[in-house]
């Protein structure tokens, strides 16, 4: 079963796919003291799915956990003990806690601002970290989408939380650009390859028939938190022209991967590349 995540290794480094995937190796985990950038972006998550418990959010219940810092600190503090399997947080993990509470905050304060443009008191939850999967191609195909929302009937938005970097490439796309970004996703050792548009494609494939989305019109939306400070979050709609060029090139990725002729390559970069292979490596 492939993801949206193992094409991209595919396409970072052919070599590194076939170590991950096809032969399944795990790099050697480290214990670590502090939050990584992985789990640092796991806590926020997580945070989020916690407060967004009920399958409706209104304005007033938005209004409530702003009031409601400590206890949203709290939670916090419990799941960064968690992930580092901790006494207590102490040192640097204060200072991050403080960090992904000030996310949290302006999380909530946008999705608040949001239901009055959008004219709402409320907003229905349809699900949080959603399992979607399905086939493309006769290759099947799975997802997790940490955030399935309406503000209107027969309308479903996608939400992605990314602390990550994220390109104007993977928000803005339209019927100017589609080509030319489809083209950036699938191209050889590209340095800023549009990762989340991709995310999102797979999401809105697997979407289709998915009874919470079946019909629908269909929005895409990242929540970066860096980004909230400065701007609403952007909801786009899926745009068929970008949908369709991702489709064939998907296709002809697919081909590849699976071709007994062609090797799976290293890439010429070495910070992509994490897992050493002298030669390129085949079935």
């Amino acid at each position: 079963v492939l993801s949206a995540t193992t094409v991209q290794n595919y396409l970072a480094c052919p070599a590194k796919f076939y170590y991950g995937t096809v032969k399944e190796l795990k790099a050697e985990e480290e214990v670590a003291e502090s939050l990584d950038y992985g789990m640092f972006g796991t806590v926020y998550h997580e945070t989020m799915r916690s407060l967004y418990a009920s399958d409706r959010m209104t304005a007033k219940d938005i209004q409530s956990w702003l009031g409601r810092e400590d206890e949203i600190k709290s939670k916090i503090k419990e799941l960064i003990i968690d992930e580092l399997n901790l006494m207590e947080v102490s040192g640097r993990n204060l200072v991050v806690t403080d960090v992904i509470l000030k996310y949290v905050m302006k999380t909530l304060q946008r999705d608040l601002e949001l239901l009055q443009t959008e004219g709402a008191g409320s907003f229905e939850v349809l699900g949080r970290e959603v399992r979607v999967h399905g086939e493309f191609k006769g290759q099947r195909f799975k997802g997790f989408i940490d955030r399935l929302d309406s503000f209107h009937e027969g309308q479903v938005r996608v939400v992605d939380y990314k602390t990550g970097k994220v390109l104007e490439d993977d928000e803005k796309i339209n019927d100017d650009n589609a080509e030319a970004i489809a083209d950036n996703i699938f191209a050889s050792d590209v340095k800023d390859r549009p990762k989340i548009a991709l995310q999102f494609y797979m999401y809105d494939l697997l979407l289709e028939n998915h009874p919470l989305a079946k019909g629908k019109q269909m929005y895409n939306c990242v929540y970066s938190p860096a980004k909230l400070f400065k701007e609403a979050p952007l909801t786009m709609p899926r745009n068929q022209r970008f949908f369709n060029a991702v489709s064939e090139r998907l296709e002809q990725t697919l081909n590849e991967m699976y071709s007994l002729e062609i090797p799976f390559r290293r890439t010429s970069d070495e910070k992509i590349s994490e897992i050493a292979c002298d030669d390129p490596v085949g079935f």
